[in-house]
């Protein structure tokens, strides 16, 4: 009977959580200050030290030591590995000699994907399988350091990013033209829908596309600082979706013109001249703090192997204020794959809402590799039969789940809006929000910490924006134009107010007839954690948003105190527009 209850507790107990650290004995007193960090966070640690053996004998030896460590009162030794975590401590051998830690090679049987200076590809996945069965069983991340200085760097980066009290809740996308052939406006449709649709409304969203006749495209001028800016930015995702080469992000072709977008280069640290500028603008980027995760949905730029240069997503990972992980494809990719990659990456980060980057990438690539068929196959199968692709849509699929590679550590840990149990909100027949936040403080006196709620009214997001006119394919004013559509194209508020918090509840009237377009209401609500909120600036609490406003900009509480945000939700407006009750008929 003891021993039933206790196989009861182990199915419903969380896994424990143990985590491998492969590292060559250059990098032992790295992997020790990571191990020390871990444990503080309920981690069992394991290192284990490599150095001269091929992937293939490190496969084993992971196997070994990850069902080793296993609950002996488990019966299979895989299903319950959710809690196991590799940390792969180095680079490759390529640029670490005998200190580096091997990847495996795959040959490439799709030429069309193949790179002309090598038909194979590079990946970490299979330290991923530990049954043969090609679906992933623990959570796999790699830090490709060759030294302690540059392992202790992005270590204290990746501290700085978990302790973050005020996160950027922004999700920051860029787009590159396709030019896949005939199939374009589909694949452009398909992608830009994919990730319009998986972003909630409650998540800021900014856009940038560098193509010419997109109202998302930014000024030519400042096309790199633009997208400089978003990947280093500190958003929760920073996305990429277009061409890409081992360097760098493709470019805008406009008017026999081809502007690079950001590369390896556009990262690097500036000359010491410029050192007080680079310094004034690491200050006001988000307090120079790390973001969260960069996908890159596109070909080459994970290329990790490179003998003698850092592909472009070591460059983001190693950026001071760039991404904490980065999940990139080692060798070119294929759109069908891509689209999968794309959809299942940005909604198992905000609606699946991970605790760490290493089980995001676990349900990434479990995602890709199912044999399960995908939704888009419908889609996929018609183009596949008539272009003859040499791979079935499951194989393809399996491919890129090895193709596409974690970079980082998978035991970081990802910081999400609040969701309270203690907090509601309910939208009445009457046109008012109401809600209530158990824990906020009451009055708003000025002796009071007080909160208030900030409430937003927000169109549906659309690849195209109404009243936002796109510019001619070779427009000569491009550059003036761009500077006017690209922020208006970004706006999807159309109407804001603050309200204070009373004995932990609040009350809205939502202006009637609701704005034109009005498809959410968005509920924010940050706590002052020490300075006491302004009173003055609570005044007119209900008077609409300046509509010129940044949608992502923070409210003024945030601004001016550190605060901590309580409460972040969306409200569906569908029933007050469908009822008539929104002022403007049905």
């Amino acid at each position: 009977m003891f021993s039933l209850l206790l196989m009861a507790a182990l199915a419903c107990a969380e896994p424990p959580k143990h985590l491998f650290i492969v590292h060559p004995p250059s990098l032992e007193r790295a992997a020790t200050q990571w191990s020390e960090h871990r444990s503080t966070q309920g981690w069992s640690v394991s290192r284990i030290p490599w150095s001269g053996g091929d992937a293939e004998s490190l496969r084993r030896t992971l196997r070994e030591r990850v069902l080793a460590a296993r609950s002996p009162a488990l019966s299979s030794p895989i299903p319950a590995l959710d809690g196991a975590a590799v940390l792969l401590l180095g680079d490759v051998p390529a640029k670490a000699g005998t200190e580096g830690i091997p990847t495996f090679r795959f040959d490439q049987p799709d030429r069309r994907l193949q790179d002309r200076r090598d038909p194979t590809f590079a990946s970490d996945g299979p330290y991923q399988d530990l049954d043969d069965d090609g679906l992933p069983d623990v959570m796999l991340g790699r830090v490709p350091v060759t030294g302690v200085d540059a392992a202790g760097a992005l270590l204290e980066k990746i501290r700085a990013a978990e302790s973050r009290t005020t996160p950027h809740w922004c999700v920051e996308v860029v787009g590159g033209e396709g030019r896949f052939g005939p199939y374009d406006a589909l694949l452009e449709v398909l992608t830009s829908s994919l990730f319009l649709d998986a972003v909630p409304p409650e998540i800021p969203l900014r856009v940038s596309y560098a193509k010419a006749t997109s109202p998302f495209c930014p000024p030519p001028s400042r096309l790199t600082d633009t997208v400089r800016e978003q990947a280093l930015s500190g958003a929760m995702l920073f996305n990429y979706i277009g061409h890409g080469h081992a360097e760098g992000l493709d470019r805008l072709h406009w008017r026999d013109r081809a502007l690079r977008m950001l590369d390896n280069t556009a990262l690097a640290p500036a000359p010491e001249a410029d050192a007080g500028a680079a310094a004034a603008e690491a200050a006001n980027a988000f307090d120079a703090r790390p973001g969260g995760i960069a996908l890159l949905v596109c070909c080459n730029t994970g290329w990790f192997d490179l003998a003698d240069r850092e592909c472009f997503a070591e460059a983001l990972l190693r950026h001071r204020t760039g991404p904490i992980a980065v999940f990139a494809g080692s060798r070119p990719t294929h759109p069908y794959a891509n689209a999968i990659v794309e959809r299942e990456g940005v909604r198992r980060l905000l609606t699946d809402r991970p605790s760490t980057v290493g089980a995001w990438d676990l349900a990434v690539t479990r995602a890709l590799a199912s044999i399960e068929r995908d939704s888009l196959d419908l889609l996929a199968a018609p183009i596949a039969s008539q272009q003859k692709w040499p791979l079935s849509l499951r194989q393809m699929r399996r491919q890129h789940a090895l193709l596409y590679n974690l970079l980082g550590d998978p035991t970081t840990l990802l910081h999400h809006p609040a969701r309270s149990d203690d907090a509601s909100i309910e939208l009445l027949e009457s046109g008012e929000i109401v809600g209530t936040i158990a824990g906020t403080n009451a009055g708003t006196n000025a002796g009071t910490n007080a909160s208030i709620a900030e409430i937003s009214i927000v169109e549906k997001r659309r690849p195209v924006r109404a009243g936002v006119e796109p510019a001619p394919p070779d427009a000569e004013d491009l550059d003036e134009r761009a500077r006017l559509t690209w922020p208006r194209a970004n706006e999807w508020t159309l109407w804001r107010a603050e309200v204070p918090i009373v004995d932990g509840r609040f009350r809205v009237t939502l202006p009637r007839p609701l704005p034109p377009g009005a498809a959410h209401a968005i509920v924010r609500v940050e706590q002052p954690r020490a300075a006491p909120a302004n009173a003055d600036a609570l005044a007119n609490a209900s008077a609409p948003a300046n509509a010129s406003a940044p949608a992502n900009a923070s409210s003024a509480a945030g601004a001016t105190a550190p605060s901590r945000l309580v409460m972040l939700r969306s409200v569906d407006l569908a029933p007050l527009v469908r009822s008539g009750r929104d002022g403007q008929g049905l």
